[in-house]
């Protein structure tokens, strides 16, 4: 997974440079494989803590799948199971702020509309003013944003995520699902009371699909060795969770899970288109 602390290029009042800070560090990535979370993520927040994480929207068979192809590689861990139990609460515990899941794409997926060109410099063709992406502006010098323009999400959710606010433009604190064609804008103010002016940068995230028939065939088989039915994620999951924390319990389900999975699960992935 790759972390972006911002936005390279904008349209500002003449910027010779987009300089990053600290406060503002999205998280977004570039062919994700879910599973890099669990075990590569606990050092990179170590060393560069992120606040803003967008991240997969994966539903109890998908951690599932992660977890016993974790189990079957000899990789699993504790931080493996705990993601599976919660990845809100494993996402906040390693200092996140806002957690953004995003849902797959789908065939009929059309891109965010093009708003209207980016708003030009207010300054002088000559000026130079040093830019800085800052919460707020300070004396003097402008501030910048990148404002999230999140769609609504579809289907149900299970977990108890906050359907994303379309309207909201600031950062808000907790855990959202959002739909695939949310994006992040990079927005611009010259100081405190002055509106904020759009930018000629975007990251666009995108979940891609996976559609896969043995998904259906290993749910079914899983709830049988489980003795589980109807359609409850959370019983599930509680159920599921049991089975994977004892060693007999989980290598049933790993059985299952290489019955149907010999190659291995195609694991869902995520890119990042970051530019104007």
């Amino acid at each position: 997974m790759r972390a972006f602390s911002a936005a390279e290029k904008c349209s500002t009042p003449r910027p010779s440079r987009l300089e990053p800070t600290s406060t503002t560090t999205p998280i977004a990535s570039q062919s994700i494989d879910p599973r890099l979370p669990i075990n590569g993520i606990d050092r990179l927040q170590a060393m560069a803590p992120a606040k803003t994480v967008i991240v997969p929207y994966l539903d109890v068979v998908e951690r599932l799948l992660f977890v016993l192809s974790d189990f079957e590689r000899g990789t699993v861990s504790r931080s493996s199971l705990d993601y599976f139990e919660s990845p809100v609460a494993w996402w906040v515990g390693r200092g996140a702020e806002r957690v953004i899941f995003l849902q797959p794409g789908g065939p009929d997926d059309i891109p965010p509309p093009r708003g209207a060109e980016p708003d030009g410099p207010i300054d002088g063709p000559s000026a130079g003013r040093r830019i800085r992406l800052d919460d707020a502006p300070s004396k003097g010098s402008s501030a910048n944003r990148l404002a999230t323009y999140l769609r609504a999400p579809h289907g149900p959710i299970a977990e108890k995520l906050t359907p994303a606010d379309p309207t909201a433009r600031e950062k808000q604190n907790g855990a959202y699902v959002a739909a695939s064609g949310s994006y992040l804008q990079l927005e611009w103010q010259s100081f405190t009371a002055d509106a904020w002016r759009r930018g000629d940068w975007v990251l666009l995230p995108y979940v891609h699909p996976v559609d896969d028939p043995a998904r259906k065939r290993f749910l079914r088989d899983i709830k049988k060795v489980l003795g589980f039915r109807g359609n409850d994620e959370a019983k599930l999951a509680k159920s599921l969770l049991e089975h994977i924390r004892s060693m007999e319990s989980a290598k049933r389900l790993v059985e299952i899970y290489t019955r149907h999975f010999a190659g291995g699960h195609n694991a869902t992935s995520m890119s990042l288109y970051s530019g104007p």
